[in-house]
C-alpha cells in the first residue's frame, strides 16, 4: 500500500459493536465498501463499543485483521466515552474513576499494535498520550480524550496541546489532521429544540484545542460522539475545518436508519471528501449475498 501521491482516508465512528444487534455485519459492510473505493487507512474516532466488553471490542480486532487492515498503517483506533464507561450510570461500568481508568487502560492495551505512533524526534512517548502518524504527505495526530473523570465529557491536557504546537512547528509539507471523540466546539448539552436532537457533552476546554489547531495550520479536525453528520455539525473556524462523522451506529433520516462513513483524498494539493450512506436493506443484502458466495455473514458475537 503506497501513500505516494496521498492518502485515502476512511473516517468512521460510534459504531456502539454490542448495543444495537447486528452492529458488526453493519460495520463489516461499511468497511467492504470503502476497501472497494480504495481506502487506504481507517480511522475510528470512538464509541467502537456500547460497553466495554472485551469480546464487543475483540469482535472488531477480528474483523479489521479478517480484512488484512490490522495494522499501524492501516488503522487508527481512538477511544470514546463509551469504550471507557459504558451507558450513563451504567450499573456495571464506569462507576468511579478507578473504573474508568482500568477501562481505557484495556482500551489502550487491546489497540497497541495499530497505535503504534511515528517518534517524533525530541518528543516523548506515553501511554494514552498524542499519537502521531505519517502516512504519506498527511500528518495525522489523534487524542484520546474521553476522561476518567467524568463519564461522558471529554478532556485533554495542557501536555496534550503542546505537544500538537511541539510536532507542528516544523515547516509544513502536507495536509495536517487532529482527531478525536469529543466534539471540540460549544454546544449546550441536553436536548436541543433548533438541533431536534439530544445533544451529549462535549471537550472541556475544547476552544483552547481549536486555538491550537489555527496557530498551526492544522487543516481539518475529526471527530465524533454525536451519532450525526454534516451541517450544523461540520463547521469551519478561521481555515480549520471541523467535520463531524458518527452515523456507524446508524441515524434516523426520514423515518429510516442510515449507516454512513466519510472517505476524503489527502494530498499536497489540498482535500476532498466524499459522504456514503447506506440503509438497512444495503445491509441486509450484503449479509445474503456473502452467505451465497460461501463467505457467511458476520454477526453479533
Amino acid at each position: 500500500m503506497s501513500f505516494q501521491e496521498g492518502l485515502r482516508l476512511c473516517h468512521l465512528s460510534d459504531p456502539h459493536v454490542g448495543g444495537r444487534k447486528g452492529a458488526i455485519a453493519v460495520l463489516a459492510h461499511l468497511l467492504s465498501d470503502a476497501v472497494e473505493r480504495g481506502a487506504s487507512h481507517f480511522l475510528f474516532t470512538g464509541d467502537l463499543v456500547e460497553r466495554p466488553y472485551k469480546k464487543d471490542l475483540l469482535a472488531i480486532v477480528d474483523l479489521l485483521k479478517s480484512r488484512g487492515l490490522w495494522s499501524s498503517r492501516c488503522c487508527t483506533l481512538l477511544p470514546g466515552n463509551h469504550d471507557v464507561s459504558g451507558l450513563v450510570d451504567d450499573p456495571e461500568f464506569g462507576r468511579t474513576t478507578e473504573d474508568r481508568a482500568k477501562a481505557l487502560k484495556a482500551f489502550l492495551r487491546s489497540t497497541a499494535h495499530v497505535n503504534r505512533p511515528y517518534r517524533a524526534r525530541g518528543i516523548p512517548l506515553r501511554r494514552g498520550g498524542p499519537i502521531l502518524k505519517r502516512l504519506g504527505p498527511v500528518s495525522l495526530l489523534c487524542f484520546s480524550s474521553p476522561s476518567v473523570d467524568h463519564s461522558v465529557e471529554g478532556a485533554l491536557t495542557g501536555e496534550d496541546l503542546e505537544y500538537l504546537r511541539t510536532v507542528f512547528k516544523r515547516p509544513k509539507k502536507g495536509p495536517r489532521l487532529v482527531a478525536l471523540h469529543h466534539h471540540p466546539y460549544s454546544l449546550p448539552p441536553g436536548t436541543s429544540k433548533k438541533l431536534g436532537r439530544f445533544i451529549p457533552p462535549g471537550l472541556s476546554g475544547g476552544g483552547k484545542l481549536l486555538e491550537a489547531c489555527v496557530d498551526n495550520e492544522v487543516d481539518l479536525v475529526l471527530h465524533g460522539h454525536l451519532h450525526t453528520s454534516g451541517r450544523p455539525f461540520d463547521r469551519k473556524w478561521r481555515g480549520t475545518r471541523i467535520n463531524c462523522q458518527g452515523t456507524a451506529r446508524g441515524e434516523l433520516k426520514d423515518n429510516r436508519r442510515r449507516f454512513g462513513y466519510d472517505l476524503y483524498n489527502l494530498s499536497t494539493s489540498g482535500l476532498r471528501r466524499r459522504r456514503y450512506f447506506f440503509d438497512s436493506a444495503a445491509v441486509v443484502d450484503s449479509c445474503i449475498e456473502r452467505l451465497l458466495n460461501g463467505q457467511g455473514c458476520l454477526g453479533d458475537r
